[in-house]
């Protein structure tokens, strides 16, 4: 396993340590600027480590609002938990890093080596000893998570909240599953790593809400079973609602109950299932793209070594510990997705856990066939066009798919540097945490120089410039004010 992912390390260095630009590394900037936000006040803990979106320059901040605003002008985010800003910023504290984007990658890179490193050890827990080729088809499941292009992409360029939980999920359902099997396995040490780990999980993302609950259900469903399974449910229900309530009391203690109240209210309605502009067929489209972006070569292995185990009578051997693990979280995935459905279908890295639940079917699917040569050739397969969609999405080189060169944002950003850190920034672009990332600053957005020149007086802004750029190259700077 080790080896194989040293190789998939070198499939990434072409992108690696470029600048940041393309394909979701949005992510990327912003989890940057928070570190240096933070630094720049003097600390996360001046925020009670509340993740913020703006440098702490004067013409950085906005007008308190107190709901995405706090009181000092930062941009907050609540949206999930800050546990991924968290992890990076000690990781960067800790070893005295600069806030570049190569540190954040190694460790993106050492949580996708500890997510593939706990999968095997999970896999051998739920795959039966008898199994005929059980290291084998382990050894495949890993292989299909190192390589698949989203999770290739993702946990290497593209730091995010779905990849940074994956290793916890595993080790949640590799305490919970032995549970709910046997009432005999409802331990005090059992229990309480896992109350553990789902307040760990809330802190990142919002995704073992959902496996709690549906756990919760089948806990109650086996109580007549044994009186255990009340122990289970309590200490699921204890630990959702104390990982909760901490983010709740943490947030608040830097913008105040009613404004995280707001807030939560406010983005829970904006991702769910708010279909204004846009309809469900459009936005079932964009997921369905997602999968084929993320997993196209695996699907294509799973449907293939599915139809000749069909063709050839072969029925896998599931144990009912994979039945029930495949049914468990598959459903909780539906349900996170569908209940995050705007949020699902805007972002691809949504359905990044998904490559845990595809890559065990497809493993055991391929460990059922007995033509040894059909099973080499449709390794190689996968691996072959696996790297190739890595690559195609991901173009190596200094241009990307779309013509546009890596550095642009950088060569913009760096352009702005020099602005007087009291002025504040507007300019005709949409929002890009990139740019402001390489120009140290935020950027205000207005369609032109005349509507930037009202704004100023609705954010009760005295001093700010205008930039006009063309293909990201700066071509004026100019000094704006107020309209009367």
């Amino acid at each position: 396993m080790l080896l194989l992912f040293v190789l998939s390390i070198f499939i990434r260095l072409p992108n690696l340590n470029r600048p940041v630009s393309k394909h979701y590394e949005f992510n990327s900037a912003v989890i940057l600027i928070n570190i240096i936000s933070w630094r720049q006040a003097g600390g996360g803990d001046r925020f009670h480590f509340t993740p913020v979106m703006n440098f702490q320059h004067s013409g950085d901040k906005q007008r308190p609002n107190n709901l995405y605003v706090d009181s000092h002008g930062n941009s907050v985010y609540l949206s999930f938990g800050p546990g991924w800003y968290i992890i990076p910023y000690f990781f960067y504290q800790l070893f005295q890093l600069p806030a570049e984007p190569v540190y954040l990658e190694i460790l993106n890179l050492i949580f996708h080596l500890a997510t593939i490193l706990v999968f095997f050890y999970f896999l051998e827990q739920i795959i039966p000893a008898g199994q005929q080729r059980k290291y084998f088809i382990i050894s495949v499941a890993c292989c299909f998570m190192i390589f698949s292009p989203g999770p290739l992409w993702f946990m290497g360029n593209g730091y995010i909240n779905t990849g940074i939980m994956l290793p916890f999920v595993l080790g949640a359902f590799m305490l919970l599953l032995p549970m709910l099997q046997e009432p005999g396995k409802i331990s005090a040490g059992r229990l309480s790593a896992l109350g553990l780990l789902i307040i760990v999980l809330i802190y990142i993302d919002w995704y073992i809400l959902f496996a709690c609950f549906l756990s919760g259900i089948l806990a109650l469903v086996k109580y007549r079973q044994s009186k255990k399974y009340g122990l289970l449910m309590l200490v699921l229900l204890i630990s959702t609602i104390s990982g909760t309530a901490l983010l709740f009391f943490q947030f608040s203690a830097h913008m105040g109950p009613e404004a995280v109240i707001h807030y939560w209210l406010s983005r829970s309605s904006e991702r769910s299932l708010n279909l204004a502009g846009s309809s469900i067929l459009t936005r079932l489209g964009y997921l369905f793209i997602y999968f084929l972006t993320s997993y196209l070569p695996l699907l294509i292995l799973l449907l293939a070594g599915y139809l000749r185990c069909r063709r050839s009578g072969i029925i896998p051997n599931w144990s009912e510990k994979e039945i029930l693990f495949l049914k468990l979280f598959g459903s909780s995935l539906l349900f996170y997705n569908f209940f995050l459905f705007n949020w699902s279908s805007d972002h691809e890295f949504s359905i990044l856990p998904w490559s845990i639940f595809l890559s065990l079917p497809a493993a055991r699917v391929l460990g059922s066939l007995k033509n040894r040569r059909l099973i080499r050739g449709l390794l190689a397969f996968f691996l072959l066009s696996a790297v190739m969609q890595y690559y195609w999405i991901n173009r190596p080189g200094t241009v990307s798919r779309d013509g546009l060169p890596y550095s642009s944002f950088k060569t913009l950003g760096e352009s702005l540097k020099n602005i007087p850190a009291d002025y504040s920034i507007f300019i005709s672009l949409e929002q890009n945490p990139m740019v402001e990332y390489y120009a140290g600053r935020n950027l205000f957005h207005s369609p032109d120089s005349l509507t930037a020149e009202k704004e100023m007086k609705e954010l009760g802004i005295i001093k700010a410039v205008w930039v006009d750029h063309k293909g990201y190259q700066v071509e004026h700077i100019h000094v704006i004010r107020k309209a009367d």
